[in-house]
C-alpha cells in the first residue's frame, strides 16, 4: 500500500514551464454512421505551446504556428513532447 501511495503522488507532482511543448489526450469518440472507430484514431494530439498556468493544475495551450489560444487543460490529460533528434545528411 506504501509503494501505491508514493507512486500516485510522484505522478501528480510533475509540471510543465512556459514555452515548453505537450501533447494532451483527445477526446475521441466512434461515430458508426460515419465508419470511424476510436482505435484507429490518434491517442494524442499536439504539439502544442504551453502559454502559461491557470492553476496548479491547469495550463493554457497555444498553437506553435499560429499563436492562436486552443485551451486550457488539466495537468492530468498531458505529456511532455520530446522533439525527435535531427541527424544531418
Amino acid at each position: 500500500m506504501l509503494h501505491k501511495a508514493r507512486f500516485t503522488k510522484q505522478s501528480r507532482s510533475k509540471s510543465l514551464e512556459i514555452g515548453q511543448f505537450a501533447l494532451f489526450r483527445a477526446a475521441n469518440v466512434s461515430k458508426l454512421w460515419e465508419f470511424i472507430t476510436t482505435k484507429l484514431l490518434p491517442i494524442f494530439k499536439g504539439p502544442f505551446v504551453v502559454n502559461g498556468r491557470k492553476k496548479e493544475n491547469c495550463h493554457e495551450f497555444s498553437c506553435p504556428n499560429t499563436g492562436e489560444v486552443i485551451g486550457h487543460y488539466n495537468l492530468r490529460l498531458l505529456i511532455k513532447y520530446n522533439a525527435p533528434l535531427r541527424t544531418e545528411v
